[in-house]
């Protein structure tokens, strides 16, 4: 049985995965989240081979239960979407510690061990479709975890996408710019000082069909939208310091 497998089904941009993956050679499409009473209603919303699954990616309990259900059910997977983030936009003095661990354990161990663990369930033209950021380009203030752990995820994904070659399973950072989702009102909440600012919002659609897209091109990076390849393109060729400090403006923080 083939299956695609979305992460943290309580977001946003999961939604935008489900058209374009009904669309792919698959049987079943699992999502996967902490949330069982949300699970249920996504359950009655998108009955057709959707497959909710309640767990817990930060527990090695909930990991070894789903390998567990991998191995009874003789799945191959043909994609996974780590879509599964943890964000608070704060400066780094306000920011409770627990909640900087949590964003460390959700955006990264969580993410490495899933990954870790699907790989064995894979086969050649299987996708990994990591979601990053454009926040992984360059440090950002007030952001400041948040930013360094998206560089991790885009940076692992990048080195995977080569280890996996031979495998011909492909990897693939998603680095969106603001998407128009309630994201930045969740990020933003309790925060004294934080960005404000979100100009050139894009479609989550679009980020997810250019996402699926550039993974089957093989791709290591995926971008949608002219802004977001425009500062991709600053970030390489100016200095930290000086891109800081115009964020810094254009938040006025």
């Amino acid at each position: 049985m083939r299956i695609a497998i979305i992460t943290w089904a309580s977001s946003w941009l999961w939604r935008a995965f489900i058209n374009p993956l009904y669309r792919a050679p698959v049987d079943q499409i699992w999502l996967l989240a902490r949330n069982k009473e949300r699970l249920k209603e996504l359950q009655e919303e998108y009955w057709d081979r959707i497959v909710p699954c309640a767990i817990d990616l930060s527990k090695k309990e909930g990991i070894d239960a789903l390998v567990k259900k991998f191995k009874e059910l003789w799945v191959e997977i043909a994609y996974l979407v780590n879509n599964a983030w943890f964000w608070l936009f704060w400066s780094n003095e306000t920011i409770p510690l627990d909640k900087t661990l949590d964003m460390i354990d959700v955006n990264i161990k969580a993410l490495v061990n899933l990954t870790t663990n699907c790989l064995p369930f894979m086969g050649k033209w299987s996708r990994i479709i990591n979601i990053a950021s454009l926040a992984s380009f360059q440090p950002v203030p007030y952001m400041a975890a948040y930013a360094a752990t998206k560089s991790f995820v885009k940076s692992y994904s990048r080195a995977l996408n080569v280890e996996l070659k031979d495998s011909y399973i492909t990897v693939t950072a998603v680095c969106p710019w603001w998407m128009d989702t309630n994201f930045m009102n969740v990020a933003n909440i309790w925060a004294k000082k934080s960005p404000k600012v979100y100009p050139h919002k894009a479609n989550p659609e679009f980020v997810a069909e250019t996402a699926l897209r550039d993974a089957d091109k093989w791709k290591d990076i995926s971008m949608y939208w002219w802004y977001s390849k425009m500062i991709r393109f600053l970030s390489a060729i100016l200095p930290d310091k000086l891109l800081m400090k115009i964020r810094i403006k254009q938040q006025d923080l």
